[in-house]
C-alpha cells in the first residue's frame, strides 16, 4: 500500500509478529534463502513486504504476475539493434534485483516452468540466457519475499523447500482490532504524510535493531550441540532430506542477534524450530516433553514447513 513515494510504515502494520520477524532475520542475514509468507487475500502479506522500504537501504524489484520470460531474464536490446545495428543482450528484472530485494507476489500462480527457472537463478546467484544464438550471463544474487495465498493454488515443494523461512499471516477475527486495521487504513489515505511521521522513530529503531544484528552475526557460532537438537527435532517432524535442518541452522544466527545483546544466546541458536507444525501430534508431545532449551527454542520466531 502506497500513496506517491510514501509506504505504508513497517511498524504501522498491527500484529503479525511473527512475519515482521522473518523480515526482520532475512534483512540482518544476507546468506538466507528467503522468506514465504502464506495467507488469505487481503491479510496485509504485500502492504508488510513493501514496508520493508523503511528498514534498508536496498530496492525492492516486484516480479508482476503474467511478466514473460524475457522481461524477467533479459532478451536482446532491440533499441539497440535499431539504433546502431547492434546485437547485444540486457538484463531483465532478475538482473536489476542483483544486490536488492526481489519480491514475487503470488508466487504460486507462476507458470511452474518459469518459476523453476527462476529459483535456480537465484539458487545459482547467475542469470544465463541465450537468444537468436547471442549468449550472456548476469550475476543475480538477491534476497527473495514471496506471498502466496494457499487456497489459490499449491506451491510445488521443490519450490518452497528453497526458501529458509515459511510463515503464516491470519484473518483478524477480533472486532476491535479489526476496527484498529480500518481506522489506521483510513488514517493514512487521508494524509500519508502525517500518519507515516507517527512512526518513523519506530521503523529507525527496528532498522537499527536490523543493523546491529547484520554486524553480529558473523561472530555468532552454530555449535555442535546446537545442530544436534535441530537434527533430533527435524528428524521427529519428519523432516525429508537435509534443506530443513540446514535451513533451521542457518536462520539461528538472526533472532538471536536480534534479541537482547549480553544475554546468554546459545540456548536460543536453533529457535526456528518451533515454527514447523508437526506432521502429528505425537510428535508435538515428543517436542514437548524435551525441557529448558528447546522449550525456548519452540516458543521463538516460527521459520516455516519443514518437508
Amino acid at each position: 500500500m502506497s500513496r506517491g513515494n510514501l509506504t505504508y510504515p513497517f511498524s504501522a502494520v498491527m500484529g503479525e509478529i511473527t512475519a515482521k520477524r522473518a523480515l526482520m532475520c532475512l534483512l540482518a542475514d544476507d546468506r538466507l534463502n528467503g522468506v514465504l509468507i502464506k495467507g488469505p487475500s487481503g491479510t496485509a502479506k504485500s502492504v508488510l513486504v513493501r514496508s520493508m522500504t523503511a528498514l534498508t537501504d536496498r530496492s525492492i524489484v516486484d516480479l508482476p504476475a503474467g511478466t514473460g520470460d524475457e522481461d524477467i531474464f533479459g532478451g536482446i536490446d532491440f533499441e539497440r539493434a535499431v539504433k546502431d545495428g547492434s546485437s547485444v543482450m540486457k538484463g531483465g528484472i532478475l538482473s536489476r534485483a542483483d544486490g536488492n530485494i526481489l519480491c514475487i507476489d503470488n508466487i504460486n500462480l507462476l507458470d511452474p516452468r518459469t518459476l523453476n527457472s527462476i529459483m535456480g537463478s537465484l539458487s545459482s546467484g547467475t542469470v544465463k540466457i541465450e537468444r537468436e544464438g547471442i549468449s550472456a550471463e548476469y550475476p543475480c544474487s538477491a534476497s527473495v519475499v514471496a506471498t502466496m495465498d494457499p487456497l489459490e493454488r499449491d506451491l510445488p515443494e521443490s519450490v518452497a523447500d528453497r526458501f529458509d523461512i515459511c510463515v503464516s499471516m491470519t484473518v483478524e477475527t477480533d472486532a476491535v482490532k479489526r476496527g484498529d486495521v480500518v481506522a489506521s487504513v483510513l488514517d493514512f489515505d487521508r494524509d500519508p504524510e502525517s500518519f507515516a511521521r507517527r512512526f518513523v522513530g519506530d521503523d529507525a529503531e527496528v532498522r537499527h535493531k536490523i543493523e546491529c544484528a547484520r554486524s553480529l552475526i558473523p561472530s555468532i557460532k552454530v555449535t555442535r550441540r546446537d545442530i544436534q537438537d535441530i537434527v533430533t527435532i527435524c528428524t521427529k517432524m519428519n523432516a525429508v532430506g537435509h534443506r530443513g535442518d540446514l535451513a533451521c541452522a542457518r536462520v539461528a544466527r538472526a533472532p538471536v542477534c536480534l534479541g537482547r545483546e549480553g544475554q546468554d544466546n546459545r540456548r536460543r541458536h536453533t529457535r526456528c524450530i518451533g515454527h514447523v507444525p508437526p506432521a502429528q501430534e505425537e510428535a508435538q508431545a515428543q517436542i514437548q516433553d524435551k525441557r529448558g532449551r528447546i522449550r525456548d527454542i519452540r516458543r521463538c520466531a516460527r521459520c516455516g514447513d519443514l518437508r
